[in-house]
C-alpha cells in the first residue's frame, strides 16, 4: 500500500497554496523573556551548529518534559496525593526549565538558518499543547492536590482550555500576543521555581493549613485558576472586539471546547464507580489528547486559511461512547463496558488518532513545502 494512502490530507488544495506563504505573526512583551530567557537562548545558540534543524531542538525540549512526567507516574500512579521525592521535585524543575529554554531556541534557530515554516510552527505548538496538561499533572502531584472533581477542574481549565482559547484567538486575529506577564514565560517560570522550592522544603509544605480552612495547595491552585480565567476573558474580549456586531461568527468556534468539557463533567459527575476519584490522571490524559487534536486542527486551519471544521469523528465517537456508557451505568446500575477498561482503550484510541493526525500533516506539509522534518535542506546550486 502506498505510504500516502495511509494518511489523510487535512488541508484543501487552495489551503496548500496559501500555506506556502504563511508567516507566523506574534509579539512577546514578557519581562522574563526579554531580560532572561531570550538573552540566554541567544547566548547558547552560538554553540549550536547551524546544521541542527529547529524541529530537532523542539523534540529535545519535549523529551525534557517526558522524562520527569513518566518518573512521577512511576512513583505515584493514579494518586495525585502521593508525595514525590525531593530529588524528583528538583529534577522536574530543572528539566522543565530546559524545556522552556530549548523551546525558545528552536524559533531562533529557524530564523538563524532561514528555515522557518508552518510545519515547524505546527510541530512546536502541537508538542506544547501536550506538554501543557503533562506539566499540570506534574504540578498537581507536587502540590499533593489529590484526586477528585476539584483537581479535575483545575488541571483541565488551566492547561487545556487556556491553550485552546489562545489558539482560538490567534485563528481569528491572525496574531499571537504575549503580554508583559503571561502564562508561557512568567507562568512556567513560577512553576519551575515552585518545584525547586519544594525540593528544599518538601511536598508536605503544600498540605498544611493556610487561610479560611484552605490548605496551601488549594490556595495556590485557585490563584492559578483565577489567572487562567482572566486570560481566557481577555482572549474572548479581543476577539469579540474585532467582530463587533457579529460575535456569533467567532463564538461558534467555541462549541467544540464546551462539548468536550461537558462530556468530561458528565463522566466525572455520573460515573457509577466514581472513576474521577480513582483515575483523575487517566481522565485528564484521555481528554487532553482529544483537545490536542482539536487544537492542532484550529492551528492548521489558521495557517492554511481554511475554515476550521471543529466536529471531528475521532473525538466525537470516543467521547460519546464514554458518556453513553457512563449514563447507562448511572441509570441501570451497571455499565455495558467496564469503565476502567473503556477509559484505557479510549486513551489508546485518542493517542493513535493524534499520532495519525501528526503523521498526516507531516506527510502533506513536507510535500507541499518541499521541506524535511529533522534536517535543513541546503539551497540548490544555481
Amino acid at each position: 500500500m502506498p505510504r500516502r494512502a495511509l494518511f489523510k490530507n487535512y488541508i484543501t488544495p487552495e489551503g496548500e497554496e496559501r500555506i506556502k506563504t504563511y508567516k507566523y505573526n506574534s509579539q512577546s512583551d514578557s519581562i522574563v523573556y526579554k531580560y532572561v530567557m531570550g538573552p540566554l537562548a541567544n547566548l547558547h545558540l552560538k554553540y549550536f551548529p547551524a546544521s541542527i534543524a529547529p524541529n530537532t531542538i523542539t523534540l529535545i525540549a519535549f523529551i525534557f518534559n517526558l522524562i520527569p512526567h513518566f518518573l512521577i507516574i512511576f512513583y505515584t500512579g493514579e494518586n495525585l496525593s502521593t508525595k514525590i521525592p525531593r530529588w524528583l521535585a528538583f529534577l522536574t524543575g530543572i528539566f522543565q526549565f530546559l524545556y522552556m529554554h530549548f523551546d525558545n531556541m528552536d524559533g531562533k534557530q529557524a530564523r538563524r538558518t532561514n528555515s522557518s515554516s508552518s510545519l515547524g510552527m505546527l510541530y512546536d505548538h502541537g508538542l506544547d499543547s501536550v506538554s501543557g496538561w503533562m506539566m499540570a499533572l506534574n504540578l498537581g502531584n507536587l502540590l499533593m492536590i489529590g484526586n477528585g472533581l476539584f483537581s479535575y477542574f483545575v488541571l483541565v481549565l488551566v492547561p487545556v482550555q487556556g491553550f485552546y482559547f489562545t489558539m482560538w484567538e490567534e485563528y481569528h486575529l491572525d496574531f499571537l500576543n504575549f503580554g508583559a506577564i503571561n502564562p508561557v514565560d512568567e507562568g512556567l517560570t513560577v512553576m519551575n521555581l515552585v518545584f525547586l522550592f519544594t525540593g528544599f522544603v518538601g511536598p508536605e509544605f503544600w498540605v498544611q493549613d493556610a487561610l479560611f480552612g484552605l490548605k496551601r495547595n488549594h490556595i495556590f491552585a485557585l490563584t492559578v485558576v483565577a489567572s487562567c480565567a482572566s486570560g481566557i476573558l481577555a482572549n474572548v474580549y479581543r476577539v469579540i472586539k474585532k467582530y463587533k456586531g457579529t460575535p456569533s461568527q467567532s463564538l461558534d468556534k467555541l462549541k467544540v471546547s464546551f462539548f468536550l468539557v461537558a462530556c468530561m463533567l458528565t463522566i466525572a459527575c455520573f460515573s457509577p464507580s466514581n472513576i474521577i476519584e480513582r483515575r483523575t490522571r487517566s481522565m485528564i490524559t484521555c481528554f487532553g489528547l482529544g483537545f490536542c487534536k482539536v487544537i492542532g486542527h484550529i492551528q492548521l486551519a489558521h495557517c492554511a486559511g481554511d475554515e476550521f471544521y471543529q466536529w471531528r469523528r475521532s473525538f466525537i465517537v470516543s467521547s460519546t461512547i464514554l458518556v453513553l456508557n457512563t449514563m447507562i451505568g448511572f441509570w441501570f446500575g451497571n455499565c455495558i463496558i467496564n469503565e476502567d477498561l473503556l477509559l484505557s482503550l479510549t486513551i489508546v484510541f485518542n493517542l493513535c488518532c493524534y499520532l495519525h493526525y501528526i503523521l498526516s500533516i507531516t506527510q502533506q506539509l513536507t510535500r507541499v513545502l518541499g521541506v524535511k522534518v529533522f534536517s535543513i535542506q541546503k539551497p540548490k546550486a544555481t
